[in-house]
């Protein structure tokens, strides 16, 4: 009997600490967690001094994907790019060797938020590299985009 009212205490007060968690996160701005090695920024500046980079590559894409634990986002380029038909973006012709980054969250995002906080930090990477010699100034078009969904153009 002791053991029931053990059990159900404790799960009322799990249940009480839960919803008055979920009450305070609604009202905090959740944001991406940076690992601590390497920063999402600190991928990206190695993906740009890639010495895999061709110079053939005509576009890069970035690839995002749901994991249990948060997102990911993969880089790959394509020799071929078709602004009417996305599957150019299937073709993997650069793969480079850091090709994946992991973002874990304590609180997902929703999908579209974190797309678009992601575009915003590498449109703000590229917009930092316009004159160096990194392997997204050798490309005329570089998209990002879920792999069920549709591409959105960032350069």
């Amino acid at each position: 009997m002791k053991t029931k009212k053990l059990i159900l205490t404790l799960v009322f007060l799990s249940l009480g600490f839960v919803f008055i968690t979920s009450c305070n996160l609604r009202n905090k701005k959740i944001e991406i967690k940076k690992s601590d090695i390497p920063t999402f920024e600190n991928w990206l500046k190695e993906l740009s001094s890639s010495n895999e980079f061709r110079e053939e590559i005509k576009a890069l894409n970035f690839g995002l994907f749901e994991m249990e634990s948060g997102y990911g986002i993969y880089l790959i380029g394509s020799k071929y790019y078709d602004s009417e038909n996305e599957n150019w973006a299937t073709n993997e012709d650069f793969v480079p060797n850091n090709k994946y980054y992991y973002f874990n969250q304590t609180e997902k995002l929703k999908w579209n938020e974190f797309e678009l906080i992601v575009t915003e930090r590498i449109s703000n990477f590229l917009n930092e590299q316009i004159n160096s010699n990194s392997i997204f100034n050798s490309v005329d078009h570089i998209t990002i985009g879920f792999d069920d969904g549709n591409l959105n153009t960032i350069k």
